[in-house]
């Protein structure tokens, strides 16, 4: 899902960087980024984590990052909160049932009907979740319905009247 983020990410932003995924050795690297990733989480929880909480290193991460971005960390997890809640509903849910109640005789009744119909429905409500969270999203959607140019400052996007 994360390369769908990436496409969205560029066609709003860099839409010269959209050929790119038509590229082989690009499409080879984005999927090796999830191997690399696993190992080195691998590597990171067998070599580098205590199991102790590290208070010291929590706050200098969140002081890092308001730092360097301007705003508390947490704001991030709101994000993340609203963004893993769509496949839990649309995605995890119903299978756990469609999956394992049956195997107790318990009846599902409609959700088995359901799922396949909410877990298409999830690409979708991902994009709006993007959407609605993300600043840059929201400016060009805004752009787009109210018929109005983007103006690109740096980092941030301004609508132009």
């Amino acid at each position: 899902m994360n390369i769908h983020f990436l496409y969205r990410c560029w066609a709003v932003r860099s839409a010269h960087l959209i050929p790119l995924f038509s590229r082989g050795s690009f499409i080879l690297f984005l999927a090796l980024i999830p191997l690399g990733q696993a190992i080195t989480w691998y590597f990171l929880c067998i070599f580098g984590l205590s199991g102790d909480v590290q208070d010291d290193a929590t706050e200098e991460l969140r002081f890092e990052f308001e730092k360097r971005d301007g705003m508390n960390i947490t704001k991030g997890w709101i994000v993340m909160d609203h963004w893993t809640i769509v496949p839990f509903i649309f995605v995890y849910i119903p299978y756990f049932f469609c999956i394992n109640f049956p195997y107790f005789r318990i009846p599902i009744g409609i959700l088995a009907e359901l799922s396949s119909f909410l877990t298409s429905c999830f690409p979708a409500w991902d994009a709006v979740i993007v959407i609605l969270l993300f600043a840059d999203y929201r400016t060009a959607v805004w752009s787009v319905l109210m018929n109005q140019r983007i103006n690109y400052c740096g980092d941030q996007l301004q609508l132009l009247k």
